[in-house]
């Protein structure tokens, strides 16, 4: 984010990848400008995408998996808000013993 002209812009930068696994296409417009008094401009947070899916906490049975995303895209600055809502979400998991031993065999014959 600049301020140029006593424009404040903002671009939002282009996405890695495309909406995946049922996931939701990127909605709004990609820039934006605004007025501003010619200084430094303040600049809102926004939420990074969130990372994936950690691990289930438990190797077999009832665990919880994590994932976490960022106040980073843009990160606030010059008195810019600061992210709203959570950071980090948990989910229960659940991991059956069919699928460690489908694990293990596809290990094993894998090998061979």
């Amino acid at each position: 984010m600049y301020c140029v002209f006593y424009v404040n812009k903002f671009a939002r930068p282009k996405l890695a990848r495309e909406a995946e696994f049922g996931g939701r296409a990127c909605s709004g417009r990609l820039s934006e400008a605004e007025p501003c008094d010619g200084g430094t401009c303040a600049v809102d947070g926004a939420w990074s995408a969130w990372r994936i899916w950690g691990y289930c906490s438990a190797p077999c049975g009832e665990g919880v998996r994590r994932r976490t995303r960022s106040c980073d895209a843009p990160r606030p600055q010059n008195g810019g808000n600061v992210c709203q809502g959570e950071g980090k979400q948990e989910e229960g998991c659940k991991i059956k013993v069919r699928d460690i031993v489908l694990y293990l065999v596809r290990s094993v014959c894998s090998e061979t």
